[in-house]
């Protein structure tokens, strides 16, 4: 008895964990099956947006920044610009020109002339007079050459900041910006002066923004002192270069 207990025992033991596997699935695969038409989830693909009609799809919510960022942060709202507020530009201009010139021009001209008629003045009229020693003829020939070469090269930048202030507001919303700005160093002088208009989009939130932004740029810059001096021409040398006489 003791041995025949003992093995029914350990057959019951032993198919008591293939009941208990089926079990557990039947339950899994009846819940799948009930809550299979509401589980979503995160999908990638943008194929099945394009084939399966929008009635189809389920309803999910997108996917942001803000819900799923810790260190996210609203972004602070831009400041507005107004009438006669300051704006700092940022202005770095390159520019690089090359022009090149070649001129080689020669013509050639005959002058071949007879006067046949000498007329000459009697009583306010003109009358033609008789050329005894025959008609004076002229007979020449010129050659003009004109050969000329010239090269051209100009580099420059000019790199700088400087305040403007908003000195208009057009219906559009665009800002008409005007800055002048004089710095002196003992006998040295720079000027510097800024005009143009911007889009208020093109202004930070920090009010700054960038030269080649603007529209109808005017930029100049001057220096006066003993370094401007030293390489600036003359007046006569200004004017023969304007001049050019030869």
């Amino acid at each position: 008895m003791t041995l025949s207990l003992t093995g029914n025992s350990t057959r019951t033991a032993a198919l008591r964990p293939r009941w208990c596997r089926a079990l557990l699935v039947a339950v899994a695969a009846t819940l799948l099956s009930a809550s299979a038409s509401t589980v979503v989830a995160q999908e990638s693909s943008l194929f099945r947006a394009g084939t399966v009609a929008a009635s189809q799809q389920p309803q999910r919510r997108p996917l942001t920044q803000q819900d799923l960022s810790f260190i996210w942060q609203k972004p602070l709202p831009p400041n507005e610009v107004k009438l006669h507020d300051y704006i700092t530009i940022v202005v770095d201009e390159k520019s690089l020109y090359t022009n090149q010139a070649l001129l080689d021009r020669e013509k050639r001209g005959v002058i071949d002339a007879v006067l046949e008629d000498n007329p000459i003045l009697d009583s306010l009229t003109l009358k033609p007079s008789k050329q005894t020693g025959g008609d004076p003829a002229l007979t020449a020939s010129y050659i003009s050459r004109l050969e000329a070469d010239a090269n051209h090269r100009s580099d420059g930048r000019i790199a700088f900041r400087i305040t403007v202030e908003v000195v208009e507001i057009r219906p559009n919303g665009n800002l008409v910006l005007e800055g002048h700005r004089t710095i002196r160093n003992n006998e040295e002088v720079w000027e510097q002066s800024l005009t143009g208009i911007i889009q208020p989009d093109k202004v930070d939130a920090g009010k700054i923004a960038k030269a080649e932004d603007i529209n109808h740029l005017w930029i100049e810059k001057r220096e006066r002192g003993e370094v401007r001096d030293g390489y600036r021409r003359g007046w006569l040398l200004r004017f023969l270069d304007r001049v050019q006489a030869f």
